[in-house]
């Protein structure tokens, strides 16, 4: 619809008519927010918006492409590296098989499954805290595991 005003299109109902999805039902307000006067900087200014959009749009992919690249790269070096370190006290006891090493994106695949965690939010969490979830360790849930440390 927007792209149509920009064009000059000034039918109220032709434009409405264009909506897709759940817009569809709301035709008649449509008809009615859409009927007025649009006038040349009008025009201007949308299209400028839109131009903005994109290219805002464009960057968010280039970042989500450079973060995944990021996290693969971490996931494949810390791959032979210990998924946590051997413990040092002696009230710790130690599981009978070692959990899998924790990846960075095995990480923020975990994370994702949290509700209200998307994949932005798990890759800024693994970003600021790390795939080390030693710290973490009494944080065990009824479930008993949390980054596959066994529960106590």
């Amino acid at each position: 619809m927007l792209e149509a005003l920009i064009a000059g299109q000034a039918d109220p109902a032709t434009m409405a008519a264009l909506a897709k999805r759940r817009m569809r039902r709301k035709i008649p307000a449509l008809e009615q927010a859409l009927t007025g006067t649009v006038r040349d900087h009008h025009r201007r200014l949308l299209a400028m918006q839109l131009r903005h959009m994109d290219f805002l749009d464009e960057q968010i992919a280039a970042l989500n492409s450079a973060i995944a690249q990021c996290v693969t790269t971490l996931s494949q070096e810390a791959a032979g590296a210990p998924a946590f370190p051997s413990s040092t006290t002696i009230d710790d006891p130690t599981p009978a098989d070692p959990p899998p090493s924790l990846t960075f994106t095995r990480a923020v695949e975990l994370l994702d499954t949290i509700p209200g965690v998307n994949q932005r939010g798990a890759e800024m969490i693994v970003a600021e805290i790390g795939i080390d979830m030693a710290r973490f360790r009494y944080g065990a849930t009824s479930r008993g595991v949390v980054w596959g440390c066994p529960r106590q």
